[in-house]
Protein backbone atom coordinates (compact mmCIF):
# COMPACT_ATOMS: atom_id res chain seq x y z
CA UNK A 1 0.00 0.00 0.00
CA UNK A 2 1.23 3.57 -0.60
CA UNK A 3 0.24 6.37 1.42
CA UNK A 4 0.14 9.60 -0.37
CA UNK A 5 1.52 12.74 1.28
CA UNK A 6 1.93 15.21 -1.45
CA UNK A 7 1.42 18.46 -0.66
CA UNK A 8 -0.76 21.62 -2.07
CA UNK A 9 -0.67 22.32 -6.01
CA UNK A 10 -1.33 24.46 -8.31
CA UNK A 11 -1.20 22.39 -11.57
CA UNK A 12 -1.19 23.49 -15.29
CA UNK A 13 -3.78 21.13 -17.48
CA UNK A 14 -2.45 21.29 -21.04
CA UNK A 15 -4.88 21.92 -23.30
CA UNK A 16 -5.42 20.87 -27.61
CA UNK A 17 -4.54 24.12 -28.37
CA UNK A 18 -0.91 24.20 -26.44
CA UNK A 19 -2.38 27.02 -23.86
CA UNK A 20 -2.00 26.38 -20.32
CA UNK A 21 -5.24 26.65 -17.78
CA UNK A 22 -4.23 27.13 -14.13
CA UNK A 23 -6.70 25.34 -11.91
CA UNK A 24 -7.14 26.04 -8.37
CA UNK A 25 -5.20 24.67 -5.74
CA UNK A 26 -6.08 21.12 -4.53
CA UNK A 27 -6.21 19.58 -1.03
CA UNK A 28 -4.33 16.38 -0.83
CA UNK A 29 -6.10 13.03 0.95
CA UNK A 30 -4.57 10.27 2.70
CA UNK A 31 -5.17 7.46 0.45
CA UNK A 32 -4.12 3.92 -1.22
CA UNK A 33 -4.12 2.70 -4.71
CA UNK A 34 -3.96 -1.06 -4.81
CA UNK A 35 -4.46 -2.83 -8.66
CA UNK A 36 -6.30 0.15 -9.46
CA UNK A 37 -8.70 0.41 -6.79
CA UNK A 38 -8.83 3.42 -4.51
CA UNK A 39 -9.39 3.79 -0.77
CA UNK A 40 -9.49 7.28 1.55
CA UNK A 41 -7.65 6.63 5.07
CA UNK A 42 -9.26 9.62 7.04
CA UNK A 43 -8.41 10.01 10.87
CA UNK A 44 -10.91 10.49 13.23
CA UNK A 45 -10.84 12.53 16.44
CA UNK A 46 -10.58 9.72 18.64
CA UNK A 47 -7.44 8.63 16.61
CA UNK A 48 -9.15 5.76 14.09
CA UNK A 49 -7.73 5.83 10.95
CA UNK A 50 -10.18 4.24 8.61
CA UNK A 51 -10.05 2.28 5.21
CA UNK A 52 -13.23 3.52 3.02
CA UNK A 53 -13.18 1.75 -0.57
CA UNK A 54 -13.42 4.80 -3.30
CA UNK A 55 -17.26 3.97 -5.21
CA UNK A 56 -18.22 6.88 -8.09
CA UNK A 57 -20.66 4.02 -8.66
CA UNK A 58 -22.16 2.61 -5.13
CA UNK A 59 -23.96 3.87 -2.50
CA UNK A 60 -22.15 5.22 1.11
CA UNK A 61 -22.36 3.19 3.94
CA UNK A 62 -20.18 1.51 6.96
CA UNK A 63 -20.04 -2.12 8.51
CA UNK A 64 -21.79 -2.97 11.03
CA UNK A 65 -18.69 -4.37 12.58
CA UNK A 66 -16.89 -1.28 12.50
CA UNK A 67 -19.75 0.87 13.32
CA UNK A 68 -20.24 -1.43 16.47
CA UNK A 69 -16.26 -1.03 17.16
CA UNK A 70 -16.19 2.54 17.31
CA UNK A 71 -19.32 3.86 19.20
CA UNK A 72 -21.12 5.05 16.04
CA UNK A 73 -24.79 5.87 17.43
CA UNK A 74 -27.31 3.51 15.15
CA UNK A 75 -31.10 4.44 14.46
CA UNK A 76 -33.52 2.50 12.15
CA UNK A 77 -35.59 4.90 9.62
CA UNK A 78 -37.34 3.93 6.07
CA UNK A 79 -35.57 4.50 2.88
CA UNK A 80 -37.19 4.29 -0.22
CA UNK A 81 -40.25 2.24 1.33
CA UNK A 82 -37.02 -0.43 3.15
CA UNK A 83 -36.09 -0.46 6.86
CA UNK A 84 -32.65 0.32 6.94
CA UNK A 85 -29.72 1.54 9.64
CA UNK A 86 -28.02 4.70 9.12
CA UNK A 87 -25.39 6.09 11.22
CA UNK A 88 -23.62 9.37 11.17
CA UNK A 89 -20.14 10.74 9.85
CA UNK A 90 -17.73 10.08 12.34
CA UNK A 91 -15.73 13.51 13.36
CA UNK A 92 -12.57 13.69 11.90
CA UNK A 93 -9.32 15.99 12.42
CA UNK A 94 -10.00 17.10 9.03
CA UNK A 95 -13.59 17.76 9.06
CA UNK A 96 -14.06 18.86 5.25
CA UNK A 97 -13.80 15.14 4.21
CA UNK A 98 -17.39 14.49 4.69
CA UNK A 99 -18.30 17.85 4.35
CA UNK A 100 -19.85 17.88 0.86
CA UNK A 101 -22.98 19.67 -0.16
CA UNK A 102 -25.10 16.22 -0.99
CA UNK A 103 -23.41 14.14 1.40
CA UNK A 104 -26.57 12.40 2.44
CA UNK A 105 -26.61 9.88 5.68
CA UNK A 106 -24.50 6.80 5.49
CA UNK A 107 -26.54 3.21 6.03
CA UNK A 108 -25.22 0.38 8.14
CA UNK A 109 -24.28 -2.49 6.57
CA UNK A 110 -24.11 -6.17 7.13
CA UNK A 111 -20.83 -7.53 5.90
CA UNK A 112 -21.13 -10.37 3.89
CA UNK A 113 -18.79 -13.44 2.77
CA UNK A 114 -18.33 -11.62 -0.81
CA UNK A 115 -17.20 -8.47 1.11
CA UNK A 116 -15.03 -10.28 3.37
CA UNK A 117 -13.53 -11.10 0.16
CA UNK A 118 -13.61 -7.90 -2.19
CA UNK A 119 -12.68 -5.83 0.62
CA UNK A 120 -11.26 -7.51 3.40
CA UNK A 121 -10.06 -4.83 5.90
CA UNK A 122 -12.26 -2.08 4.92
CA UNK A 123 -14.37 -0.23 6.81
CA UNK A 124 -17.35 0.86 4.08
CA UNK A 125 -17.46 2.35 1.09
CA UNK A 126 -18.04 6.27 0.00
CA UNK A 127 -20.24 6.11 -3.23
CA UNK A 128 -22.24 8.42 -5.62
CA UNK A 129 -23.57 11.51 -2.79
CA UNK A 130 -19.95 11.79 -1.04
CA UNK A 131 -18.55 12.56 -4.33
CA UNK A 132 -21.71 14.71 -5.55
CA UNK A 133 -21.33 18.36 -5.79
CA UNK A 134 -17.38 18.74 -5.33
CA UNK A 135 -14.30 18.11 -7.84
CA UNK A 136 -11.50 15.32 -7.35
CA UNK A 137 -8.47 14.71 -8.90
CA UNK A 138 -7.71 10.89 -9.42
CA UNK A 139 -4.09 10.27 -10.79
CA UNK A 140 -3.96 6.50 -10.94
CA UNK A 141 -0.53 6.85 -12.72
CA UNK A 142 0.67 8.92 -9.74
CA UNK A 143 -0.90 7.41 -7.33
CA UNK A 144 -2.61 10.18 -5.53
CA UNK A 145 -6.02 11.99 -4.51
CA UNK A 146 -6.87 15.64 -4.61
CA UNK A 147 -9.98 17.07 -3.24
CA UNK A 148 -9.90 20.50 -5.37
CA UNK A 149 -10.29 23.71 -2.97
CA UNK A 150 -12.80 25.44 -5.48
CA UNK A 151 -15.09 25.06 -8.64
CA UNK A 152 -12.31 24.85 -12.12
CA UNK A 153 -13.93 27.04 -14.05
CA UNK A 154 -10.23 27.07 -15.82
CA UNK A 155 -11.03 23.53 -17.37
CA UNK A 156 -11.37 23.81 -20.84
CA UNK A 157 -14.03 22.18 -23.29
CA UNK A 158 -11.57 20.29 -24.91
CA UNK A 159 -11.31 17.09 -26.70
CA UNK A 160 -10.32 15.64 -23.65
CA UNK A 161 -13.34 16.43 -21.35
CA UNK A 162 -15.96 14.59 -21.45
CA UNK A 163 -19.30 14.97 -19.88
CA UNK A 164 -21.17 13.12 -16.73
CA UNK A 165 -24.93 12.41 -17.55
CA UNK A 166 -26.96 12.52 -14.75
CA UNK A 167 -30.83 11.90 -14.40
CA UNK A 168 -32.55 15.20 -13.31
CA UNK A 169 -36.29 15.86 -12.35
CA UNK A 170 -38.36 18.68 -13.93
CA UNK A 171 -36.92 21.88 -12.29
CA UNK A 172 -33.37 20.33 -13.42
CA UNK A 173 -32.08 19.20 -9.85
CA UNK A 174 -30.46 15.85 -9.89
CA UNK A 175 -32.22 13.00 -8.68
CA UNK A 176 -29.18 10.89 -8.41
CA UNK A 177 -25.77 11.08 -8.61
CA UNK A 178 -24.62 7.95 -10.75
CA UNK A 179 -22.31 9.44 -13.45
CA UNK A 180 -22.94 7.66 -17.11
CA UNK A 181 -19.96 8.65 -19.61
CA UNK A 182 -19.41 7.50 -23.44
CA UNK A 183 -16.17 5.54 -24.56
CA UNK A 184 -15.82 3.97 -27.86
CA UNK A 185 -14.74 0.33 -28.74
CA UNK A 186 -14.50 -1.63 -31.85
CA UNK A 187 -16.39 1.32 -33.83
CA UNK A 188 -19.42 1.87 -31.52
CA UNK A 189 -19.63 4.44 -28.60
CA UNK A 190 -21.41 3.49 -26.31
CA UNK A 191 -23.05 4.21 -22.59
CA UNK A 192 -21.29 2.88 -19.57
CA UNK A 193 -21.58 4.10 -15.50
CA UNK A 194 -18.31 6.05 -14.09
CA UNK A 195 -17.52 3.26 -11.62
CA UNK A 196 -14.03 3.73 -9.87
CA UNK A 197 -15.10 0.80 -7.20
CA UNK A 198 -15.44 -2.10 -9.77
CA UNK A 199 -14.03 -4.85 -8.66
CA UNK A 200 -13.16 -8.33 -10.05
CA UNK A 201 -13.03 -11.52 -7.76
CA UNK A 202 -10.41 -13.38 -9.92
CA UNK A 203 -11.61 -17.18 -9.98
CA UNK A 204 -8.54 -19.90 -9.80
CA UNK A 205 -8.88 -20.28 -13.39
CA UNK A 206 -8.84 -16.19 -13.82
CA UNK A 207 -5.19 -15.87 -11.28
CA UNK A 208 -4.00 -18.55 -13.45
CA UNK A 209 -4.11 -16.58 -17.12
CA UNK A 210 -3.63 -13.33 -16.08
CA UNK A 211 -1.72 -13.86 -12.69
CA UNK A 212 -1.65 -11.22 -9.97
CA UNK A 213 -3.90 -10.12 -7.18
CA UNK A 214 -7.09 -12.33 -7.05
CA UNK A 215 -8.72 -9.56 -6.01
CA UNK A 216 -8.51 -6.09 -8.12
CA UNK A 217 -10.39 -2.92 -10.29
CA UNK A 218 -12.47 -4.05 -13.46
CA UNK A 219 -14.69 -2.85 -15.91
CA UNK A 220 -17.94 -4.44 -16.63
CA UNK A 221 -20.14 -4.80 -19.68
CA UNK A 222 -23.38 -6.80 -20.53
CA UNK A 223 -23.70 -10.20 -22.19
CA UNK A 224 -25.14 -9.20 -24.59
CA UNK A 225 -22.27 -7.07 -26.49
CA UNK A 226 -19.60 -9.30 -24.78
CA UNK A 227 -21.33 -11.97 -27.25
CA UNK A 228 -20.89 -9.30 -30.05
CA UNK A 229 -17.18 -8.53 -29.25
CA UNK A 230 -16.35 -12.42 -28.67
CA UNK A 231 -18.20 -12.98 -32.22
CA UNK A 232 -16.92 -10.37 -34.33
CA UNK A 233 -13.50 -10.68 -32.65
CA UNK A 234 -12.19 -14.23 -32.36
CA UNK A 235 -8.10 -12.76 -31.72
CA UNK A 236 -9.71 -11.40 -28.54
CA UNK A 237 -8.34 -13.42 -25.48
CA UNK A 238 -11.72 -14.45 -23.64
CA UNK A 239 -11.02 -15.99 -19.88
CA UNK A 240 -14.09 -18.33 -19.06
CA UNK A 241 -15.06 -18.49 -16.08
CA UNK A 242 -12.39 -15.94 -15.36
CA UNK A 243 -14.78 -14.72 -12.77
CA UNK A 244 -16.08 -16.15 -9.48
CA UNK A 245 -19.57 -13.74 -10.47
CA UNK A 246 -22.60 -15.59 -11.56
CA UNK A 247 -20.41 -18.96 -10.71
CA UNK A 248 -18.24 -18.16 -12.78
CA UNK A 249 -18.38 -15.29 -15.49
CA UNK A 250 -16.10 -15.29 -18.30
CA UNK A 251 -13.61 -11.81 -19.07
CA UNK A 252 -12.42 -10.64 -22.42
CA UNK A 253 -9.24 -8.22 -23.17
CA UNK A 254 -10.40 -5.97 -25.10
CA UNK A 255 -7.18 -4.31 -27.56
CA UNK A 256 -8.26 -0.76 -27.31
CA UNK A 257 -10.96 1.93 -25.70
CA UNK A 258 -11.17 5.17 -27.13
CA UNK A 259 -12.60 7.80 -24.53
CA UNK A 260 -11.97 11.63 -23.87
CA UNK A 261 -9.60 11.81 -27.16
CA UNK A 262 -7.39 9.39 -25.95
CA UNK A 263 -6.81 5.36 -26.93
CA UNK A 264 -5.78 2.91 -24.63
CA UNK A 265 -5.35 -0.52 -23.53
CA UNK A 266 -5.69 -3.49 -23.25
CA UNK A 267 -8.66 -3.40 -21.07
CA UNK A 268 -10.57 -6.11 -19.04
CA UNK A 269 -14.34 -6.59 -19.05
CA UNK A 270 -15.99 -9.04 -16.52
CA UNK A 271 -19.47 -10.19 -18.09
CA UNK A 272 -22.23 -9.28 -16.89
CA UNK A 273 -26.39 -9.73 -17.16
CA UNK A 274 -28.23 -7.35 -19.26
CA UNK A 275 -30.48 -6.67 -16.71
CA UNK A 276 -27.54 -5.98 -14.02
CA UNK A 277 -27.84 -2.39 -16.05
CA UNK A 278 -30.69 -2.40 -18.53
CA UNK A 279 -32.94 -2.98 -15.51
CA UNK A 280 -32.96 -1.74 -12.00
CA UNK A 281 -29.58 0.47 -13.03
CA UNK A 282 -31.38 2.20 -15.41
CA UNK A 283 -33.72 3.66 -13.10
CA UNK A 284 -31.36 5.20 -11.36
CA UNK A 285 -29.41 6.83 -14.52
CA UNK A 286 -29.88 9.25 -17.12
CA UNK A 287 -30.06 6.55 -19.53
CA UNK A 288 -29.39 2.41 -20.06
CA UNK A 289 -25.92 1.88 -20.28
CA UNK A 290 -23.71 -1.11 -21.71
CA UNK A 291 -21.55 -2.10 -18.21
CA UNK A 292 -18.83 0.10 -16.44
CA UNK A 293 -16.12 1.68 -16.39
CA UNK A 294 -13.19 1.12 -13.81
CA UNK A 295 -9.73 1.34 -12.91
CA UNK A 296 -8.69 -1.59 -15.86
CA UNK A 297 -9.53 1.39 -17.76
CA UNK A 298 -8.72 4.60 -15.42
CA UNK A 299 -5.18 3.16 -14.54
CA UNK A 300 -4.03 4.82 -17.67
CA UNK A 301 -5.26 8.30 -16.61
CA UNK A 302 -5.18 11.33 -14.22
CA UNK A 303 -9.31 12.10 -14.15
CA UNK A 304 -10.56 15.36 -12.86
CA UNK A 305 -14.29 14.63 -12.03
CA UNK A 306 -15.81 18.13 -12.32
CA UNK A 307 -19.61 17.35 -10.27
CA UNK A 308 -21.07 20.68 -10.11
CA UNK A 309 -20.18 21.29 -13.84
CA UNK A 310 -20.74 17.12 -14.56
CA UNK A 311 -17.69 17.11 -16.64
CA UNK A 312 -14.14 14.89 -16.90
CA UNK A 313 -11.00 15.94 -17.66
CA UNK A 314 -8.41 12.80 -18.87
CA UNK A 315 -5.17 13.20 -18.97
CA UNK A 316 -2.21 10.80 -19.59
CA UNK A 317 0.34 11.29 -17.20
CA UNK A 318 4.19 10.73 -17.96
CA UNK A 319 5.25 7.33 -16.46
CA UNK A 320 5.98 3.93 -16.77
CA UNK A 321 2.21 2.52 -17.62
CA UNK A 322 1.51 5.96 -19.46
CA UNK A 323 1.71 4.82 -23.14
CA UNK A 324 -1.07 3.40 -25.23
CA UNK A 325 -0.95 -0.65 -25.52
CA UNK A 326 0.98 -1.32 -22.67
CA UNK A 327 -0.41 -3.55 -19.86
CA UNK A 328 0.23 -1.69 -16.78
CA UNK A 329 -1.35 -2.35 -13.71
CA UNK A 330 -4.10 -4.43 -14.18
Amino acid sequence: MRRLTIGLIGLLLLVGTGRAQVLPSSSPLPASFEEGRVHLHPVTRAGDTLRLNLDTGGRTYFYRKTVERLGWPVRDTTISGRSRSVTKYPRLRRPGVFAGPAIGVPLVHERRPIDRRLHREADGLLGTRWFAGRVWRINYVAEDLHLLDSVPEAIPESRHTITMGFPTDSAGDRRTHFPSIEATISGTTRPFLLDTGATLLLSKKGRTELGGAGVRAASYVVESVFERWRREHPDWKVVEGGSVYGGGSPMIRVPTVTIGGHSVGPVWFVQRPDGAFHGKMAQLMDQPVDGALGGSLFQYFELTLDYPNARVHLRRPAGPDSADGVEGRR
